[in-house]
C-alpha cells in the first residue's frame, strides 16, 4: 500500500505545483487514460501525459482538492472538488497502479455544467 500512497502523493504534488515534467516518472509506458468526454481510451505514455498535463493546467488556481480517498494495493479512488467561477465541479479519479507507476487513469465528472466547463478548457489546452 505504501507504493500507491507514494504515487498518489506524487500526482497530488504535480497538480498543486503545476510541475507536469514530473509526470514522466509516474506514468507507465503503456498507460491508458479514460476521459469523461472522449469516447475512446487514450493509450500510451505520451498521450496520457498530454491529457494529464492539460488537466493540471486547467485545474491550477481552481481550489482543487481531493476530499475523499480510498486505496488498496493497486487501486486508488479519489473524489475531488474544484471551483470554476461559481460552479463547483465534483469528480472521481480511479487510478490503477503497478510498481509505483500509473497504468490506468479514469476520470468521472459532475454536474453537466461542470463537464461542459472542463471540456471547454481542455480543448484549449490540448
Amino acid at each position: 500500500m505504501k507504493k500507491n500512497i507514494s504515487c498518489l502523493e506524487q500526482w497530488e504534488n504535480i497538480i498543486l505545483t503545476g510541475k507536469t515534467d514530473k509526470l514522466e516518472k509516474i506514468i507507465y509506458k503503456d498507460a491508458v487514460f479514460y476521459s469523461p468526454i472522449v469516447f475512446t481510451p487514450q493509450i500510451g505514455k505520451k498521450i496520457v501525459i498530454k491529457y494529464l498535463s492539460s488537466a493540471v493546467k486547467i485545474f491550477q488556481n481552481k481550489k482543487f482538492n481531493y476530499v475523499n480517498k480510498v486505496q488498496s494495493e493497486n487501486y486508488i479512488c479519489a473524489e475531488f472538488e474544484a471551483l470554476f467561477g461559481d460552479t463547483l465541479v465534483n469528480g472521481i479519479d480511479t487510478i490503477k497502479v503497478s510498481n509505483n507507476l500509473i497504468v490506468e487513469f479514469k476520470v468521472f465528472l459532475r454536474p453537466l455544467k461542470g463537464i461542459e466547463i472542463v471540456w471547454k478548457e481542455m480543448k484549449k489546452s490540448l
